[in-house]
């Protein structure tokens, strides 16, 4: 058959496929579609905000997000809001830290003045291993634990805490462990914290004698920001932070430091380290660290 015959084929066939497909309800559209108001099929898509985008037959409206007016209203499509990439969550901004110094008891009270909106870390360490640490406030938060990191022996135990600030104002902290003979917390309050803040947890203990400490390695899958709290509590002095890590807060009456490397980082590996001063080397040191989106 000459070439000009399947050419006249191929167009004819062409012509006769539709360029858009109405539809009357949602089952016309396949068991994963929904009819939409304008009469279009729209398929589930998490890039679009209202989680639909139109099929291949929308005529105009095809490979759009479909857009939910209120009460049906007509439909537009705003082309360069479309086009637009997602906006990316903001960044956290470190807004204050506070280290009391341990006490030898089995609660200290820390007071604070915090931001409604905002969100406060409690990192916690203790001389008690196997024994709860609880942590609550007087302005009645909600405070979530995450991985308790602890060994007997002479590694402290630490564990770090979370809580949305619900109202501005003076607030006192307070954090207990029956039988505790040495406890202590760094405050850190940020900005910026979505409402599900935790991507991922890392920590260790002391592997071997060393003077570098490290939490392990964190996996990111999105942008974060990475807080970690180091603790030896066999002796005094001042904790380094590595470089590339926001020395947030030490206490020198033990060895303990917070760090972070707020506004946070981009998808990747991390691993936040400090190291003891001079040669200084122990097996007694315990490292915890969150990512929070």
């Amino acid at each position: 058959m000459p070439l000009r015959w399947w050419l006249a084929i191929v167009a004819f066939v062409a012509g006769c496929l539709p360029k858009q497909y109405k539809c009357a309800s949602n089952s016309d559209c396949g068991a994963n579609g929904a009819c939409e108001p304008t009469g279009f099929c729209a398929y589930a898509d998490t890039s679009c905000a209202s989680g639909m985008r139109y099929g291949d037959l929308s005529g105009s409206y095809a490979h759009a997000c479909f857009t939910d007016f209120d009460n049906d209203a007509p439909f537009a499509i705003d082309a360069a809001a479309d086009a637009a990439p997602d906006a990316p969550p903001p960044d956290l901004a470190f807004v204050q830290q506070v280290d009391p110094g341990y006490v030898a008891a089995a609660t200290i009270a820390v007071p604070i003045t915090l931001t409604a909106g905002n969100f406060v870390i409690a990192a916690t360490y203790a001389n008690i291993v196997g024994t709860a640490v609880t942590v609550t406030d007087t302005a009645s938060s909600t405070w979530t634990p995450l991985t308790t990191r602890e060994v007997a022996g002479c590694a402290p135990r630490l564990q770090l805490f979370y809580a949305t600030v619900a109202t501005s104002g003076a607030d006192t902290v307070t954090v207990s462990q029956a039988g505790a003979t040495a406890l202590g917390v760094h405050l850190v309050e940020y900005s910026g914290v979505i409402a599900t803040p935790v991507e991922v947890e890392a920590g260790q203990v002391a592997p071997a004698a060393s003077n570098a400490m490290t939490t392990g390695p964190l996996v990111t899958t999105r942008r974060t920001t990475v807080v970690a709290l180091f603790a030896d509590l066999q002796g005094v002095g001042t904790m380094i932070a590595d470089t590339g890590w926001n020395n947030r807060g030490v206490d020198t009456q033990f060895y303990t430091i917070l760090v972070d490397n707020a506004p946070g980082a981009d998808a990747g590996t991390y691993t936040p380290g400090a190291h003891l001063p001079g040669t200084t080397s122990d097996a007694c040191w315990t490292a915890a660290a969150v990512a929070l989106r």
